[in-house]
């Protein structure tokens, strides 16, 4: 169901912003997984669950989203150590550099236990398929979870709003100018971050 509405959100956006290309992964992401929020606040308070079942699901979509993060980030790490050290580095080096850089990121089993494999064979399909895309994916997911915790703290119809703000924003205006006239704040402000982070510990805290 999450995978549905991830990719049904491709169409809606094609309908709302009739047709234009050229959208940067950063902005497709954050209207995907937005969708998938504001699908994931429904499910909790519009799908008849019980409470235990709708905390559940919103706790594994929150733990999925900042795996994300941190797993996107890592790669883009890996990327921009990788691109900017071309001189220095051997094919053979290369899976050494991605299990050093985990340790920024909790240690080489943390990073495992969240993948559920091995970091260094994360690189190999991610990097070789899409280089340069996976920190879009870390990037988006800091608005998405905004997206949710507006749903949560100000209600559906607000949640809705920024988002179709977003689903209908300006492409030549870029990622940044998007996420500001929705009223949505930067993933590189730290204060931001910080607020958000407050936002949804505040709601984890529903009832069994």
């Amino acid at each position: 169901l999450m995978s549905l509405s991830y990719l049904m959100n491709y169409y809606l956006i094609h309908y709302l912003m009739n047709g234009a290309s050229g959208i940067s992964f950063d902005l497709a992401e954050t209207q995907s997984q937005g969708n998938e929020f504001l699908f994931t606040y429904w499910l909790n308070e519009g799908a008849g669950f019980s409470k235990k079942i709708a905390k559940s699901l919103a706790e594994y979509k929150m733990y999925e989203a900042l795996n994300s993060i941190l797993s996107a980030s890592l790669v883009n790490d890996f990327e921009c150590y990788v691109y900017t050290h071309l001189d220095e580095l051997t094919p053979e080096m290369l899976d050494g550099v991605l299990i050093s850089l985990c340790d920024g990121y909790g240690g080489y089993d943390a990073v495992k236990a969240a993948l559920g494999y091995e970091p260094e064979i994360y690189w190999h399909y991610v990097v070789m398929e899409s280089p340069g895309y996976y920190i879009s994916y870390a990037l988006s997911a800091v608005p998405a979870l905004e997206l949710y915790a507006k749903a949560l703290n100000d209600g559906c119809d607000a949640a809705v709003a920024a988002y179709e703000t977003v689903a209908k924003a300006d492409i030549e205006a870029g990622f940044l100018a998007a996420l500001a006239a929705a009223g949505l704040g930067s993933p590189f402000d730290g204060d931001a971050l910080s607020a958000l982070a407050a936002a949804l510990a505040s709601n984890l805290e529903t009832e069994e």
